[in-house]
């Protein structure tokens, strides 16, 4: 489904007009505004190219390029460059007014602007015809954009001829389960904001419609829980800001479809999904635990079909891949996950954060452990710099009562989530990256 055919006066689909609007729109509300700062506690798990590799179970590559599509005002740019403080980056984005913000922000992070070169382009235009030296990149991150844009096919091919061979691309997109009132409202505006052209009169009704609302009413509580949230995440400024509404409820473009219809678009621009940043609520157990009879039979396209129905109303956050890929696999979790090898030292994903007082530890994506003394004991003696066999010695002084087939599962299922990674052996390295280069020498 789509508003953009229809609301805020475009009663006629026209992608030249719609891009132009689009524009518009992000020139006079760019968002969100400067005032939001570093957020340091901020560490998405999408913004490090390393765990993009990891999870997909392929070698990170020593040298890094990202690509940054649609930056908007630099906050994922941000992000991207704190968590990959090595890699050459580049942040494409179409409006000016957001890109001026995207350099400011950087700008008060020094440390981070001399690795981010910043373009404006329409995605859907011929990248490498406006910016030959463009090149390709290892990592793309496109979050929050691609549904904006009027012809989201086209932005993806684009996209994908800048994908380098082995490359991987992750993708954020809304999920039409996830935008209900948010699209009651959008209707409820086509109807009362007639002159479109005028943002202060589309304003003030979105406003006066909000506040006014019966309290109790799904829209009010929906609203209030909106504002709630950016306000944690982003700022109080951010949360009452103009471009907060405009972005929100008077968006001129907006796909909302549901993953059949975004996995449909995705092969037609020749990408692969790959896993699911969420993976763990894209499996049907947890919702359907006693029909595993009649879920055997079903296709993995019924599948996910079946499991976008009950899962929590949540966008569509995934890693792709270019179907250049003879190796690539779709959507298969299981057959992904990092194995314990005493010889390599475990590495801490930086965005893992800290237990809590109740002693959970999360890994940033709806999972978490709950964890025993005895295994944040071996938790905070991870640094990097040992090797598995190395903190066992060292742990088993500490813990003799503990086996080391408790001290292995528990490495284990710290992998299996993702908490960590594992630097492998230097012979193994080597033997990796000689791996890695014939992959990118093969077209």
């Amino acid at each position: 489904m789509t508003v953009s055919e229809t609301q805020n006066g475009f009663n006629h689909f026209n992608p030249e007009r719609l891009s132009a609007a689009v524009k518009n729109q992000y020139e006079r509300y760019p968002f969100p505004p400067l005032a939001l700062d570093a957020l340091a506690d901020i560490r998405p798990p999408q913004a490090d190219a390393r765990f993009a590799f990891i999870y997909l179970d392929q070698a990170p590559p020593q040298q890094v390029r990202i690509l940054d599509a649609g930056c908007g005002t630099g906050f994922s740019t941000l992000k991207l460059a704190q968590a990959n403080p090595k890699a050459e980056i580049v942040a494409l984005e179409l409006s000016e007014a957001s890109l001026e913000i995207a350099r400011e922000r950087l700008g008060a992070q020094s440390t981070h602007l001399a690795s981010v070169r910043f373009l404006q382009a329409d995605l859907q235009s011929d990248l490498l015809q406006r910016y030959p030296d463009l090149g390709h990149f290892d990592y793309i991150h496109c979050s929050g954009v691609i549904h904006h844009i009027p012809d989201p096919l086209l932005a993806l091919q684009e996209l994908r001829r800048l994908l380098a061979p082995a490359g991987i691309f992750y993708l954020m997109v809304y999920a039409g389960s996830a935008r209900h009132e948010i699209e009651t409202i959008q209707r409820l505006l086509q109807i009362l904001w007639q002159d479109t052209s005028n943002w202060e009169q589309g304003l003030m009704i979105c406003r006066q419609l909000l506040q006014n609302l019966p309290e109790g009413h799904q829209l009010k509580q929906h609203y209030l829980n909106s504002l709630q949230t950016v306000t944690d995440v982003l700022g109080v400024e951010a949360a009452y800001s103009d471009a907060f509404l405009v972005d929100t409820y008077l968006q001129r473009c907006e796909w909302r479809w549901n993953q059949a219809q975004w996995f449909q678009v995705l092969n037609n621009a020749g990408l692969v999904p790959c896993r699911w940043l969420d993976h763990a609520s894209w499996q049907a157990d947890p919702y359907l635990p006693t029909l595993p009879d009649f879920r055997a039979p079903l296709s993995q396209e019924q599948s996910l079909m079946l499991i976008d129905q009950v899962r929590p109303p949540q966008n569509y956050a995934i890693y792709l891949q270019s179907d250049r890929l003879t190796n690539g696999s779709v959507l298969n979790p299981s057959q992904k996950r990092q194995k314990y090898d005493p010889t390599a030292s475990p590495r801490r994903f930086d965005f893992i954060q800290a237990p809590n007082t109740e002693q959970l530890l999360g890994n940033a994506r709806g999972q978490a452990l709950v964890l025993r003394p005895w295994m944040q004991s071996l938790w905070q003696g991870i640094s990097g710099q040992q090797n598995w066999d190395q903190l066992w010695q060292e742990f088993h002084q500490v813990h003799p009562n503990i086996d080391h087939s408790s001290f292995v599962e528990f490495a284990q299922q710290l992998l299996n989530l993702y908490y960590l990674w594992q630097q492998p052996r230097l012979d193994q390295t080597n033997q990796t990256n000689q791996t890695n280069q014939a992959n990118e020498r093969t077209p």
